[in-house]
């Protein structure tokens, strides 16, 4: 609410552990200011501009004992599987996958299919000369 979240925003946090106020506000669409009648114009003023500073695209939705006209809140067509496929098909991840074969003959990244072998045996082998030309370096 209004009177409140300027304390939940600036909340000094530990570290590693995240302010959900803060993440939440920065992924909002939109953002209801709730409790009006609690705050004074100036207030209001500096909630609005600690928001912005967080989140400057969300909008910005004024309410009290949160009545909120229906409009602001239903078929805000905020996710479209459309819009996504769009975006998504600039990168064509599989075309550059396969543009990317490597054909480097010393790569032996097992991704790339050079570390095929078909001799049984363990891989300790493999690491055991790499480990001794390391000790003798």
């Amino acid at each position: 609410d209004c009177k409140h979240i300027a304390a939940h925003i600036n909340e000094v946090r530990p570290e590693g552990t995240v302010n959900e106020a803060v993440q939440q506000i920065a992924f909002a669409d939109r953002v209801l200011l709730n409790k009006l009648d609690l705050v004074d114009k100036g207030e209001l003023g500096a909630v609005k501009t600690l928001i912005q500073e967080v989140n400057a695209f969300a909008e910005l939705i004024e309410c009290q004992q949160s009545r909120v006209p229906v409009d602001k809140l239903m078929d805000m067509n905020a996710f479209s599987m459309e819009r996504f496929q769009e975006e998504i098909a600039e990168y064509d991840l599989e075309e550059d996958a396969a543009a990317e074969e490597c054909t480097d003959e010393q790569c032996a990244l097992p991704a790339h299919g050079h570390a095929q072998h078909d001799a049984p045996h363990g891989h300790d082998q493999h690491a055991a000369p790499a480990a001794a030309a390391a000790d003798h370096a």
